[in-house]
């Protein structure tokens, strides 16, 4: 078994990136930042997705176009049965072939999941909008604070580091 300390996440490195203004403020604030960020995010996906006329995302729709020039150079040998494996849900520039070769459509062979009627799904239901915080009702409990500030262990830095030429 091989083992790996490197770990990639796009979708959360992304995320992070977008909020990393909020997380420095104290958590209600922040969770309230958040939602308004989600907010409008999807909002925008939705007036993106109303913009495209075809069944396929565009950006998936431009990967397939440069697979498709790509596709001269390659020839096709039959294997027998018409089985092909796709790993990531778009054809690569050798199933494209075989498409060709076949007189079908490419966009037939791209995963269901990369269509715009599934991307029109995913924001069908907008976040929505609450009232502000100084129209929330009174509580009688103590405001939430932030964590208090615990000193690390280990030796102080030392506020000026010293030039080599000091005697002190």
């Amino acid at each position: 078994m091989v083992c790996c300390d490197v770990v990639e996440n796009y979708i959360s490195e992304s995320f992070n990136a977008a909020i990393i203004e909020a997380q420095k403020k104290p958590i209600i604030t922040m969770l309230e930042e958040i939602r308004l960020y989600v907010m409008e995010r999807m909002y925008n996906q939705k007036l993106m997705r109303q913009k495209w006329d075809l069944e396929i995302r565009p950006s998936i729709r431009n990967r397939i176009e440069k697979m498709k020039e790509q596709q001269r150079c390659w020839d096709v040998v039959q294997s027998g049965k018409q089985e092909y494996e796709q790993l990531s849900g778009i054809p690569c520039v050798h199933a494209i072939v075989a498409i060709f070769y076949l007189n079908g459509n490419v966009k037939d062979y791209v995963a269901v999941w990369f269509k715009t009627s599934v991307f029109e799904s995913f924001y069908r239901y907008p976040v929505k909008p609450i009232n502000g915080a100084n129209m929330w009702p009174d509580v009688q409990y103590d405001p939430i604070l932030p964590p208090r500030r615990k000193r690390m262990p280990g030796r102080l830095k030392v506020n000026r580091r010293k030039c080599p030429t000091d005697n002190e």
